[in-house]
């Protein structure tokens, strides 16, 4: 396992000692539980063991047992029986009125399954009305295709993780062997015969054998014991003891005193025996390196044969006995030398390889494997030798032979090389191995790495003119072939034609499986595009995944778009990496000028302009600069600076949309909407400005400010009495302002500031919000939703995994995007997925808002949905605060025709 440098043993290790005393601890339940096989009563026994175990290793608040029998009328009814082991505050954690009714609706799991928040109604109902479970685990026990049990185990804080509930499958399959166990003696009690008949042969046989017999009877006592076994378990040594009374101490005592383990291995002969009964009882089995105690307390090992025979209606368990103490000390000692001197090999800094006379590889280390790249069928026989250098293997093999005629030692230069091309640098070091008789076996050789002796000055010269990572032209060599690329075309009027690619979601791959991955997945781009283009381009990585390539036109024309094309469709192409499959696009903008008529800053500008353009147009493809392309990234860098201009001179305001209650055609809430107007004094909207201000930065004050507006307006409206304490104003808050440090601050400290209740707020937000660092997103949602703050998942329906987000982060309100409200009387498909929406919404306990509601056929077919608010041109459009509490007030909703 690797441990980082910089990582404490401590915190490295601690989960797995955590996880090793939980399995201790189930193995300890287990035992105990495997004691009452072949009890008659384990039933009334082995639920309570079992509540008691599985609520401290599950480290359950409340826990208890429903014992299920069906009564055999025409109303299939069940009597039920609760083994309490915690209670909730006092109070049983079943209600068995509701229970039965969960039994008789068949919503019993077929297999242990657990719930966190929100706890599916369905089976939260067994549950007391009270009781405040943030998490349940259910775990039905059936024999025989018959449920006998149910487990219920409740967390008031925390949640139940699956590979916890997972390591206590084999606790439940021990509770199952036991009550099928006790099943087959019910009713039935072994009897013993008074004296089991030996022959003459069989006296003789079993005296003189040199293993240890036992017979065991049905109540685990020992009937019989040879010679040999009074030897291994009796006390013989002071002297004192003979070997009759000896046998005395073993005959007549429980095997459980000398064979500790012996009620597990017994287990054996109940789990297998229909599988392997004869005529005469059981198969043997094997048990090996088992622990045993003589009487005196002394503790060996002993590999043991168990088997069953039935002798009339009595039945007894025959062991043979052998003692393997000393056989496993040799064995352990033999073992820990073997493992010393394989670490030692394994870790020391040189390759080791041992060869035969035959040229064919013994051995080779870990460090060997590394040094070649080679694999362990790759190096069979002779196939180490090509991980020699192809200029180094004549003269090394023919050193070699030389050396090992006169069975001389060699020591020279060797270049290893691995299948994709690597070269490593070594100190080869060899040492003839001969036998007892002076014959040569062959050699063992040590490979030492001094590459860096070599490739130091080519490592200054590559650190300074390529990518560490991809190995890839860095910016400042692009630059200076760019400006190469000029000059040629200065003097052959050739066009210069610059790529620049970035790729499509490469920030998720990295925050969802790590820089590592992420640091992979570039290599590989970097590789495919080496792989498409010719050795005249050159391909640069400026930073992050951002490449610029630079295409030399060469002897004939370039077809731009063609290759283009090709790099978007060898990109997407899906990467196999660390067992990830990860897939990934790429946009590209392109530019081409002459010497006449551009220079190597103008047409980066351009072709940074036309990648914006791509990634603007749905990504995954590629843009060339135009003329209109021109006036657009003008037209951006106007209106950045009307933005910059707008929040310094404070321009901003705010227009409030009305949303009603479609029940009561009331209004009950604004939605706040940001506004400004540029120098001219026209008003600018969203459209036209969101995305410069996402792109500067400038969003998380600007998204401050409205949050701020909002509450100042919301008191006022409140002051002046124009407004209801229960109404409610919606903010949207985007994706970088979500993940700014200070929204916290920001939304607390306005209703702080303008004495408004957190509960009058709701926060919207969009599912490209939720994308980037999750947790964070989550803790912060958590946070504010402590305070009462409300969130609504705003245009529900239009992304890949918003029902994922529903379940995950804390919402209260849906909005069903307008794309699917527009086309409600006209498009079929519209309207199932709206009617689908508000149905999972109320399914879930959220409100749900239909936005873009433009016309009262539209809203009269929400109505019938069950769509709990709408806003739209119908109901009326944003305004300035005075127009729109005025609206409020005169309660101008749109009356029905």
């Amino acid at each position: 396992m690797y441990v980082p440098v910089n990582t404490k043993l401590s915190e490295t290790y601690e989960p797995f000692v955590i996880n090793k005393r939980r399995d201790l601890a189930i193995r300890h339940a287990i035992d105990d539980i495997q004691n009452l096989l072949f009890d008659p009563e384990a039933p009334n026994k082995v639920y309570p063991l079992l509540l008691d175990r599985v609520a401290q290793l599950t480290e359950s608040d409340g826990a208890a047992i429903v014992t299920v029998n069906r009564f055999q009328d025409t109303f299939q009814r069940f009597k039920m029986r609760v083994h309490q082991c915690f209670t909730l505050e006092g109070e049983s954690v079943v209600n068995l009125e509701r229970f039965q009714a969960w039994l008789d609706k068949d919503l019993v799991p077929p297999k242990p399954m657990f719930f966190s928040l929100p706890i599916p109604h369905c089976h939260s109902g067994i549950l007391p009305t009270s009781c405040a479970a943030r998490a349940l685990l259910l775990m039905p026990i059936f024999t025989n295709n018959r449920l006998r049990a149910v487990c219920v185990l409740v967390k008031t804080r925390g949640f139940y993780v699956g590979a916890q509930v997972a390591r206590l499958t084999p606790l439940i399959g021990s509770v199952i062997c036991a009550l099928q166990s006790a099943e087959s003696v019910k009713g039935r009690v072994a009897s013993l015969s008074d004296k089991i008949a030996h022959s003459h042969f069989l006296n003789s046989f079993l005296s003189t054998s040199p293993l240890g017999v036992l017979v065991i009877d049905a109540a685990n006592t020992i009937s019989y014991c040879n010679p040999a076994a009074v030897k291994l378990f009796g006390s013989l040594d002071d002297g004192t003891s003979s070997a009759d009374t000896a046998k005395m101490q073993i005959e007549g005592a429980g095997i459980i005193k000398f064979l500790p383990n012996f009620t597990s291995l017994f287990q054996w002969s109940n789990q297998h025996g229909g599988a392997k009964a004869n005529a005469q009882g059981l198969s043997p089995q094997d048990w090996e390196a088992q622990a045993a105690r003589r009487a005196d307390g002394t503790e060996f090992m002993v590999d043991l044969t168990i088997f069953r025979h039935t002798h009339g209606t009595e039945r007894y368990t025959v062991l043979q006995i052998q003692d393997v103490t000393s056989r496993l000390q040799r064995a352990e000692a033999h073992l820990e030398t073997s493992q010393q001197l394989s670490a030692l090999t394994h870790l020391v800094p040189v390759a080791i390889l041992r060869v035969d006379t035959h040229w064919n590889c013994a051995f080779a280390n870990d460090r060997w494997y590394e040094f070649s790249g080679l694999t362990f069928d790759e190096i069979n026989q002779t196939g180490w030798i090509n991980a020699l250098h192809r200029d180094d293997v004549k003269t090394t093999l023919e050193e070699l032979r030389s050396a090992l005629k006169v069975g001389h030692n060699l020591k020279r230069e060797v270049r290893l090389v691995s299948p994709v091309g690597q070269v490593r640098w070594t100190e080869m070091n060899t040492q003839v191995l001969f036998d007892e008789r002076g014959a040569i076996l062959g050699f063992l050789a040590t490979f030492a790495d001094i590459t860096e002796r070599y490739i130091h000055q080519e490592r200054l010269r590559h650190v300074a003119e390529y990518d560490s990572l991809t190995g890839l032209a860095n910016r400042y060599l692009f630059q200076d072939r760019l400006k190469q690329a000029f000059f040629n075309s200065e003097r052959e009027g050739s066009e210069v034609v610059v790529m620049f690619l970035d790729l499509d979601g490469f920030k998720i791959v990295n925050d969802s499986l790590g820089h590592a991955v992420g640091d992979k997945l570039l290599k590989k781009v970097g590789e495919r595009l080496l792989n498409i283009l010719r050795r005249v381009d050159t391909v640069a990585r400026f930073g992050g995944d951002e490449f610029v390539i630079l295409l030399n036109p060469h002897e004939k024309q370039l077809d731009v778009a063609e290759v283009a094309s090709k790099i978007i469709q060898s990109l997407a192409q899906t990467y196999q990496i660390d067992g990830n499959e990860i897939c990934v696009t790429s946009s590209i903008g392109i530019s081409g000028g002459t010497a006449k008529n551009s220079s190597p800053e103008k047409l980066m500008k351009q072709a940074d302009a036309a990648l914006y353009l791509a990634k603007s147009e749905g990504k995954n493809n590629f843009q060339l600069f135009n003329e209109a392309l021109d006036k657009e990234a003008k037209k951006r860098v106007f209106m950045a600076r009307q933005t910059r201009s707008a929040l310094r001179h404070k321009r901003f305001f705010l227009e409030y949309q009305p949303l009603a209650n479609i029940s009561r055609k009331e209004i009950v809430g604004f939605e706040a909407l940001i506004r400004f107007k540029d120098e001219m004094g026209r008003c600018v909207y969203p459209g036209d400005f969101i995305a410069i201000l996402e792109e500067s930065g400038a969003i998380v004050e600007a998204g401050n400010w409205v949050i701020d507006e909002a509450c100042r307006q919301l008191s006022q409206w409140h002051a002046q009495q124009l407004f209801p304490l229960d109404g409610f104003m919606s903010i949207n808050v985007s994706p970088k302002q979500f993940l700014d440090d200070s929204l916290l601050d920001s939304i607390l400290g306005s209703c702080e500031r303008h004495c408004i209740r957190p509960q009058c707020l709701t926060i919207e937000v969009t599912e490209s919000v939720l994308i980037d660092k999750p947790a964070k997103i989550q803790r912060t949602m958590s946070q504010l939703k402590e305070q009462g703050i409300r969130f609504a998942l705003d245009d529900f329906g239009t992304g890949y995994s918003s029902l994922t987000y529903l379940q995950q982060y804390p919402f209260d309100h849906l909005k069903i995007d307008k794309s699917f409200v527009a086309n409600l009387g006209s498009d079929e498909n519209s309207a199932k997925i709206t009617k689908s929406i508000i149905a999972l919404g109320k399914s879930m306990g959220l409100t749900v808002t239909a936005e873009g509601v433009a016309d009262e056929p539209t809203l009269n077919i929400l109505s019938a949905y069950g769509a709990d608010y709408y806003q739209g041109y119908f109901l009326g459009r944003s305004t300035v605060a005075d127009t729109a509490i005025a609206q409020f007030n005169r309660s101008l909703v749109p009356a029905a025709n």
